[in-house]
């Protein structure tokens, strides 16, 4: 067989072009794999948790069908639902506060988060979920207030906890309304979506700062706590009934925002399924996979975020440059249009 003696183009496709289509082929694979690893990850902690959401609904199914039936017998009783309702409040007071104070040791511990936009899917997600937190913050507030002035507790300190519970829940209500209000305002303004960030109210790795805000949720659940213990000493019998309905509706509200986030949290995983499946079909370039994974999936970081928005607006600027520069140009071509020219000559007798 006669060997072909390779000409200069083909030296120069061997010695850019096979590299970089080898290149090329590989980071693929590498996206592929990493990309249905991440997938696979998903599927089995799920599988190994156990928890679906069909399971959750199961779960607040039972707890209506059990509890309903008794509500019009526990309604006949307003004592009853008074008290439940002030173990109602007291108890979500409790559960926040504590909360947050865990999750700042937490954040502290992992030295933070990553600081990064949310992509579009959990943009919007996130904006449904805010509008829920205020709208709840907003109803505790009324709790608190309505607790005061309708039912009036004895013990002169749970009113005082709940003057304090009521004030720290409607003062965030009118921050959190006002700081959105204002973000609403301005991206109507530019025209340009509000963004949203994984960052946090402060920085976690701030030592002082993660430290107030610690003592002070802890401090504000040790309230909490004492409110529950000397409103139960107010009775002298049957609070336990009280207690019950008041647990069973917390469990039964934080089941709902559970099953809420989980479906939520599911929107991206479909986007994962989604960019596994464009791959295969689709062929799609290395770039172009690394750019919808950040983008659509985990989005960008913070100066990425600001270099794209600046390379938009400067893109933008550029445009509306070369439209004025056109225009301009146009405009000065009329001026040189002589009138005398274009109106039609009288011919004399």
């Amino acid at each position: 067989m006669e060997t072909r003696t390779p000409s200069p183009s083909d030296l120069a496709q061997i010695a850019e072009g096979a590299p970089e289509r080898h290149d090329d082929d590989r980071q693929k694979k590498l996206w592929f794999d990493y990309v249905k690893t991440l997938n696979e990850r998903h599927l089995q902690a799920a599988q190994r948790s156990g928890v679906t959401n069909y399971l959750l609904f199961a779960v607040l199914a039972g707890l209506v069908f059990r509890y309903i039936p008794r509500l019009p017998s526990f309604l006949q009783t307003p004592a009853h639902l008074r008290a439940a309702v002030i173990f109602l409040v007291l108890q979500i007071d409790l559960l926040a506060f504590a909360g947050v104070t865990l999750s700042v040791i937490s954040l502290y511990c992992v030295q933070g988060i990553e600081y990064r936009a949310f992509p579009e899917h959990r943009r919007r997600v996130t904006q449904m979920m805010l509008g829920l937190l205020i709208f709840l913050m907003a109803g505790l507030a009324t709790a608190h207030i309505v607790i005061l002035w309708g039912i009036n507790p004895t013990s002169q300190w749970i009113r005082r906890g709940l003057i304090l519970f009521g004030t720290y829940w409607l003062l965030n209500t009118g921050l959190y309304v006002g700081k959105e209000a204002i973000k609403i305002q301005k991206s109507l303004k530019h025209k340009v979506p509000i963004p949203r960030f994984s960052a946090l109210l402060h920085d976690p790795n701030n030592l002082p700062i993660s430290l107030a805000t610690t003592v002070f949720s802890a401090l504000m659940a040790l309230v909490a706590t004492a409110c529950l213990i000397l409103y139960v000493r107010t009775f002298s019998n049957d609070w336990v009934q009280s207690w019950k309905a008041g647990s069973v509706a917390m469990a039964a509200c934080l089941l709902l925002f559970y099953i809420l986030n989980r479906a939520a949290l599911a929107i991206g995983e479909n986007s994962f399924l989604e960019l596994e499946r464009d791959i295969v079909l689709q062929n799609l370039e290395p770039e172009e996979i690394r750019t919808r994974f950040v983008n659509q999936l985990i989005g960008p970081d913070a100066a990425q975020w600001l270099d794209d928005v600046l390379a938009e607006f400067t893109a933008s600027n550029e445009v509306r440059k070369k439209n004025h520069e056109s225009s301009r140009k146009q405009l000065q071509e009329i001026r040189q249009i002589d009138v005398a020219d274009l109106t039609p000559s009288r011919c004399t007798s």
